[in-house]
């Protein structure tokens, strides 16, 4: 049995995956490889993961965009009560950075109407704002998925029935899951004459570069071909 078999065989089945700041690429390919998902909202904040950082192309190579947390122990908090400081304008930053980077890319004016709005908009919690942005982008992506947010936590899921990917995406090397079935996408990077490229960035990179073929290009990277 091929790794395409594999795949395909998990389709049905249930992803259960956190919840991330503007997804990475494999994230979104891990979605898009299943039709329905369930997005972690019980699980303990993870301090140094994704679920409030996301990684855009710079010039000077990849830049880190990290949501600011209020003071506390977060890891001790729920992920759905984690609350988002505002002591400094970091959305406008936020907003800048990625206006900065991808202004001259593909795709970016084709979406920039739809996602600028939300970084003009106060969220208290990371999970919400988390998934303001992951609904559009669903949105935009048209994915095969249906998704809702978990009602409670299970340290296990049932193998024969979901996917269970929490905590398999992480920015540090060590905690990183490898996933021999995963091959990180490549396509042309609005830096490329600059800088060498930058695997599995945020979703919005392959976004602003492939506008609507992303979502046949996140499909190829876990050997998934769907028929239309």
């Amino acid at each position: 049995m091929d790794n395409h078999t594999n795949i395909n065989n998990n389709f049905d089945k249930c992803l259960v995956i956190e919840s991330q700041y503007l997804g990475s690429i494999q994230y979104y390919a891990y979605l898009t490889a299943h039709s329905k998902a369930l997005i972690e909202q019980y699980e303990y904040y993870e301090k140094g993961s994704y679920r409030n950082r996301a990684y855009i192309a710079t010039p000077n190579g990849q830049l880190m965009l990290s949501v600011p947390l209020k003071r506390g122990k977060h890891q001790r908090k729920l992920m759905k009560d984690v609350e988002i400081a505002y002591d400094m304008d970091w959305q406008k930053r936020h907003w800048q950075s990625l206006a900065s980077a991808y202004r001259s890319s593909p795709y970016f004016e084709f979406y920039e109407d739809v996602l600028e709005p939300i970084y003009q908009k106060k969220v208290k919690y990371l999970m919400d704002w988390n998934e303001s942005l992951n609904a559009l982008i669903f949105s935009q992506l048209e994915l095969p998925t249906s998704y809702e947010l978990t009602s409670e936590f299970n340290k296990k899921y049932n193998t024969n029935n979901f996917v269970d990917k929490r905590s398999a995406i992480h920015p540090k090397t060590k905690k990183h899951q490898l996933d021999t079935l995963f091959t990180p996408p490549t396509y042309h990077q609005v830096f490329s004459n600059k800088v060498p490229f930058l695997p599995n960035l945020s979703i919005l990179d392959l976004l602003f570069a492939e506008g609507p073929n992303t979502l046949h290009i996140l499909q190829k990277s876990l050997l998934v071909i769907h028929d239309s």
